[in-house]
């Protein structure tokens, strides 16, 4: 079974969109998302080994079963060790990072897949409506979920958190963090906006600068027309609790 994880990772690693991947294999984009999502069955193992030279990496690597190899290599007698550590080092990480074995208690968000919302110089923006499930320990009512991508947005927003976002008909937004839709030019961004007669002014929160004292994220002016589109108010943010 692929680890959809290891999947994704290799992807945005090497630069590659889920729409990109799909046509290497042939596939649509939506099944490829699927199996990416973990919403479907492992595709076949002749596309696991196209998926692995894409990546390239093993097929070991993407199904998670690189120790397997070794371990059938083994005595009897070592494969019996080789558990007995395997046992201990998964009971120390449990410990240690406290992992929720049962989500009973935790509250499901769906995020949309593929609409990173970006905390640097805007991402591309589609209509993809897929979506995954994360889960954390606060219930917040929310219309849109999205992975944060990149730093300026720290130290509250950080890179791999899930935005939650609220719709709302209110008209004043000024100062407040939102999500923005750059239509004309296909970009999201997550912000806080500034209101200036004919422009939209996007501040970035992490204020870090270069050497030379330049904003590393310096602030992004959109003129305020059809084409830039309020998503809504950013209402909380969390990184997701794993389930083991």
């Amino acid at each position: 079974m692929l680890n959809t994880k290891r999947l994704k990772s290799l992807r945005k690693k090497l630069g590659y969109t889920q729409k990109d991947v799909a046509l290497k294999l042939k596939v649509t984009q939506q099944n490829y998302q699927k199996w990416e999502s973990g919403f479907t069955k492992s595709p076949t193992t002749e596309t696991i080994i196209e998926l692995a030279n894409i990546f390239n990496t093993s097929v070991e690597y993407l199904t998670n079963t690189e120790i397997l190899p070794i371990y059938q290599a083994l005595s009897e007698t070592r494969q019996n060790e080789l558990v007995s550590i395997a046992e201990k080092k998964l009971k120390d990480q449990l410990n240690e990072n406290k992992v929720i074995p049962f989500i009973d208690n935790l509250i499901p968000y769906q995020v949309i897949s593929e609409q990173s919302l970006s905390a640097g110089y805007g991402n591309g923006y589609t209509d993809e409506q897929e979506t995954y499930t994360v889960y954390w320990d606060k219930d917040v009512r929310y219309d849109y979920a999205a992975e944060v991508e990149g730093n300026s947005m720290e130290p509250k927003y950080h890179n791999g958190d899930i935005a939650l976002i609220r719709k709302t008909h209110v008209n004043d937004y000024d100062g407040c963090v939102c999500v923005i839709d750059d239509v004309a030019n296909q970009r999201v961004y997550i912000k806080r906006i500034h209101i200036e007669d004919t422009h939209v002014r996007l501040e970035s929160l992490n204020k870090d600068t270069y050497d030379n004292g330049e904003l590393i994220y310096p602030d992004i002016l959109l003129e305020n027309t059809e084409n830039l589109r309020l998503i809504g108010k950013v209402v909380d943010s969390f990184k997701p609790i794993e389930i083991k």
